[in-house]
């Protein structure tokens, strides 16, 4: 329970019992890790792509508490990338403007600042990370999040704000952005990556 309070509160209770019960020879922090993992292909069978997002945050605090910078920093680019996508709970988030909050910037700053990596090296774990991070589809390039991600030196604000504007919202409305499945899931998709650029 102590486990569950610290990292895992916002998720279910009943699948964390049970990843409990299955893996009781796993130490506290891989027992979280692995349960991160079951909870985050639930949620993308669910089609729940905000709390899909929040593994990976709680995914990042467990490394940087156990004081791993080289899966710290994937965490915080599987967030980052999330987070720049504008996927969220059964639906295409057309509020897509507060993107990437002041926490997630200021640990990856911090983060970036003790990192011993080359600009090579960090280029090919985005690309890696960009590959093969579930989301339902990315609506910009490995070097366009990269180049974003960098740039989290700058004004939060500002960034947000550029980011924001790629998607041009003023034809599309809400109701045509949510979905059921992911057939429709998928129709969405590419429709609405046609407005952004």
């Amino acid at each position: 329970m102590e486990l569950y309070a610290k990292y895992l509160k916002r998720f279910e209770l009943e699948l964390y019992e049970k990843a409990y019960q299955e893996n009781k020879n796993l130490s506290p922090e891989e027992l979280v890790l692995k349960y991160l993992n079951i909870i985050r292909d639930y949620y993308a069978e669910k089609l729940d792509w905000y709390k899909f997002k929040l593994t990976y945050e709680e995914e990042r605090k467990v490394y940087h508490n156990n004081k791993d910078p080289d899966n710290e920093l994937k965490a915080a680019i599987d967030e980052f990338i999330c987070s720049v996508n504008p996927w969220t709970t059964n639906a295409i988030d057309l509020n897509y403007s507060n993107l990437i909050s002041d926490n997630l910037r200021k640990a990856i700053i911090k983060l970036m600042n003790k990192h011993d990596i080359t600009s090579e090296e960090l280029s090919i774990i985005f690309k890696n990370e960009a590959e093969k991070i579930k989301l339902p589809g990315l609506f910009m390039t490995s070097d366009d999040m990269l180049n974003y991600f960098i740039r989290l030196y700058e004004d939060n604000d500002e960034l947000n704000e550029e980011i924001s504007k790629r998607f041009d919202r003023s034809s599309l409305n809400y109701g045509d952005m949510q979905f059921k499945n992911k057939e429709e899931q998928g129709e969405i998709f590419e429709m609405a990556k046609k407005f952004f650029n």
